[in-house]
């Protein structure tokens, strides 16, 4: 929102109203540090186990991992459930020459977001 500073003040420091500052500058989309803390925790429960389940105040996010193989590519895919009945998913392959925790990571952090822009 714009306006002038004392009205954007009044909306920051309001208790009832989730916002973040902003400038012209800033990059359309961000991930706060909280989020980004949980996305790359939950990026390395799924490279070590397969399989992830992420719960925010938005929703959930499950996903899956396939490592990919001599043969065969492998697939990290996830499915989210937002609290305003909104689902989504998706499949996205891996192939070994990827560095899995950069893809799952991008993967994640793509889900996670649409939980907030579904």
């Amino acid at each position: 929102m714009g306006g002038s500073a004392a009205l954007v003040d009044a909306v920051l420091s309001d208790g009832r109203i989730e916002a973040l500052p902003a400038s012209p500058t800033d990059p359309l989309s961000r991930l706060e540090e909280r989020i980004d803390r949980l996305v790359e925790e939950a990026t390395a429960e799924l490279i070590d186990t397969g399989y992830v389940l992420i719960d925010t105040s938005r929703g959930t996010v499950e996903a899956w991992l396939e490592h990919p193989t001599r043969w065969h590519s492998g697939e990290i895919r996830t499915e989210r459930i937002g609290n305003n009945g909104v689902h989504g998913g998706s499949g996205t392959p891996l192939h070994r020459s990827e560095d899995p925790h950069r893809a799952a990571r991008f993967v994640l952090v793509h889900a996670v977001m649409g939980l907030v822009e579904g």
